[in-house]
């Protein structure tokens, strides 16, 4: 049985809190999917600061996921 990652069900991630004043973001500016993960570019349009985060894949033998 094979199970689809969030990214693969078409989630993306939304209201995301900006690293450094914590306030919503609408959306990631930019995401990569890689073999183990996804990759996000944030940008908070309230203070400008930009950061990345990163979502694994969860596998068969290990369901934990981290942003």
């Amino acid at each position: 049985m094979t199970t689809k990652n969030a990214f693969e069900a078409g989630f993306i991630p939304h209201n995301n809190p900006c690293a450094q004043c914590l306030r919503p973001i609408g959306s990631p500016l930019f995401w990569e999917v890689t073999e183990h993960g996804v990759d996000y570019i944030w940008r908070c349009e309230a203070c400008d600061y930009e950061f990345t985060a990163f979502a694994m894949h969860p596998n068969e033998d290990d369901q934990r996921v981290a942003a």
